[in-house]
């Protein structure tokens, strides 16, 4: 009687396949909610990347017109050629009438190509910030 007893309370210690299943399912659907929410906010925490060098390259390009009295149109020159963490392309175009825009857009293989709702920022020599969505429609207010 004593050894029934023993055997019996051993079985109840461990986990039946049913069980193990239930908590192998739960499990699976916390990760299918987690990652593309982790996804989403690390793309958006990423687009810093992209106006904080619009912004040091503007002042780069108010600092170069005050020495030379004109806008360059070349990235060396202002002595940024790349975002900080390599997430976006820069470019600069220098329009006839004078003036700037600077332009980001996400690098290839970037993860930030991911991101339709901020394709790509701009800012020109008046300090006006432009993004836009993969439909080019202005999305300045949720992406700067």
């Amino acid at each position: 009687m004593h050894r029934t007893a023993l055997t019996s309370a051993v079985r109840e210690r461990g986990l039946t396949l049913v069980e193990l299943l239930i908590t192998l399912v739960i499990l699976g659907i916390l990760v299918a909610i987690a990652v593309p929410n982790y996804t989403d906010r690390v793309i958006k925490a990423s687009r810093s990347d992209a106006t904080s060098a619009l912004l040091a390259l503007a002042a780069a390009q108010e600092k170069f017109y005050l020495k030379n009295n004109a806008y360059t149109d070349t990235l060396a020159d202002l002595g940024i050629t790349t975002t900080a963490e390599k997430k976006y392309d820069l470019a600069i175009t220098v329009p006839g009438a004078g003036g700037f825009v600077a332009t980001a857009t996400p690098a290839d293989g970037s993860p930030q190509l991911a991101d339709s709702n901020c394709q790509s920022f701009s800012i020109d020599h008046t300090g006006r910030k432009l993004a836009t969505d993969g439909d080019l429609g202005d999305t300045t207010g949720k992406c700067w």
